[in-house]
């Protein structure tokens, strides 16, 4: 979890007023606002990252649990590229965290940030580590981003789960799940092992461009109304035949096609006829 910690905390950046009696001004106001995107070794851990005047916070769930990292930063337009420290870091149980610094491009509705971790030296481009930092990270501006069905390759995919499937769980496949797909809205029914009928309601995010293809789970929320977190797979769509591996809310992205061993859930769908 620290690991993570340290991972989200180096990819946040933004600008700062001299004085806190200013106005923002310059890229600072430009920035205000939420930008999402998302991070980690395979980019599937989604957060948000949220400007307030020069303060600066970055939110996201992690295994199911919520979490928000802040700090304040400094901003200096003149270099050549933008750079930026981020400063006065907090662990959520309020231990300190070294001085971040960084670089920033900031075009429309896009920011480009580049950082190493807590007390590395300043990277002096925008490129990301091999196998560590300085992490790149391209943020959107939240409701800015493109809608997945304006991607004719998606809307064709997602045209063909379009409908009712169902499966069967638990070990003697005994309990029935059904999954209605309209676009990218999502609503799923089961019975838990109490005997309650539960929907859940959300949506997917497809990438059909991919080897193997992926599907993520989004936007769900327990019954108390909760979020679920993200449920990130992979796919296979065949005719009547739908075939997910998921990695399980909060959790890495299942890689391959394989039963339940390390937390990760096989489902196979099939189409029901009307």
């Amino acid at each position: 979890m620290l690991m993570l910690k340290t991972l989200l905390v180096a990819t946040l950046v933004a600008a700062a007023p001299e004085s806190k009696e200013k106005a923002p001004a310059g890229d600072l106001a430009k920035l205000q606002g939420e930008w999402i995107t998302k991070v980690g070794p395979t980019k599937n851990f989604p957060i948000t990252l949220v400007f307030a005047d020069q303060k600066v916070s970055i939110k996201g769930t992690f295994q199911g649990e919520p979490f928000e990292i802040a700090g304040e930063v400094k901003l200096d337009e003149k270099t050549d590229p933008k750079t930026l420290d981020i400063v006065s870091i907090k662990e959520p149980g309020g231990d300190d965290v070294k001085d971040i610094q960084g670089l920033y491009k900031l075009e429309g509705d896009k920011l480009t940030l580049c950082s190493g971790h807590p007390g590395d030296d300043r990277p002096t481009e925008f490129k990301a580590g091999t196998d560590g930092p300085p992490v790149l990270s391209v943020f959107t501006r939240k409701g800015e981003e493109k809608p997945a069905t304006e991607d004719k390759a998606v809307k064709d995919e997602l045209a063909k789960f379009k409908g009712n499937w169902k499966a069967m769980l638990g070990e003697n496949k005994d309990r029935a799940v059904t999954v209605n797909f309209d676009g990218t809205k999502v609503t799923g029914k089961m019975t838990n092992d109490q005997g309650e009928e539960i929907e859940l309601k959300g949506e997917i995010v497809i990438n059909p461009a991919v080897s193997p293809k992926t599907i993520d789970f989004v936007k769900f929320k327990r019954p108390n109304g909760e979020d679920l977190g993200d449920n990130l797979g992979i796919y296979k769509l065949e005719d009547d035949s739908l075939t997910i591996a998921l990695g399980g809310p909060g959790n890495p992205r299942a890689s391959e096609f394989k039963g339940e061993g390390d937390g990760i859930r096989l489902l196979t769908f099939t189409r029901e006829k009307k």
